[in-house]
């Protein structure tokens, strides 16, 4: 992930939900990738 380019609080969210991405199962975790993409097209 390319951190470094987010500001600290949003990095902080995204990495939030990346630790919980990678404790889910595949749907719970396709639901938030999307998410997370979403929120990063928008910046």
């Amino acid at each position: 992930m390319p951190s470094r380019e987010y500001p600290n609080t949003y990095y902080c969210i995204v990495d939030r939900y990346i630790v919980s991405y990678k404790v889910l199962d595949n749907g719970e975790r396709y639901v938030i990738t999307s998410f997370k993409h979403s929120a990063m097209k928008r910046k």
